[in-house]
């Protein structure tokens, strides 16, 4: 069996929350045909001392109902401002989804880059 990338696709831009406590999404995958490879970076540079912030990666291991994955809380600036979402295989219609809820502070925009192999068996 051989496996090979079919397609690859990118996902950046900036988001900026709307307001404080609404949970708003940094990239959500369409369904693809085979198995995909994920990986992406969040910069948070831009908080401040009073800023809150949570990002959240969820994900639907069986294909139907999402859930939630991996949550980072980041309290004011941080040492290290890029987060990253690790690569991880999932499966094609596996619902994966990125979001941030800037829970505290004044509204920021924060940069992201993500990228999506899909893979097929030869």
């Amino acid at each position: 069996m051989v496996v090979r990338v079919k397609d690859r696709f990118v996902f950046s831009g900036v988001v900026t929350p709307s307001d404080l406590g609404v949970e708003t999404t940094v990239v959500a995958l369409p369904d693809y045909p085979d198995f995909i490879l994920v990986e992406g970076y969040i910069d948070v540079s831009a908080l401040a001392s009073d800023d809150v912030l949570d990002v959240s990666v969820y994900l639907a291991v069986d294909g139907v109902n999402p859930g939630l994955y991996d949550r980072v809380r980041l309290v004011g600036t941080v040492e290290t401002p890029i987060v990253r979402v690790t690569p991880m295989y999932i499966r094609g219609d596996g619902k994966f989804k990125v979001t941030v809820n800037q829970i505290a502070g004044s509204l920021k925009g924060f940069p992201y880059w993500f990228i999506v192999l899909v893979h097929e068996v030869v």
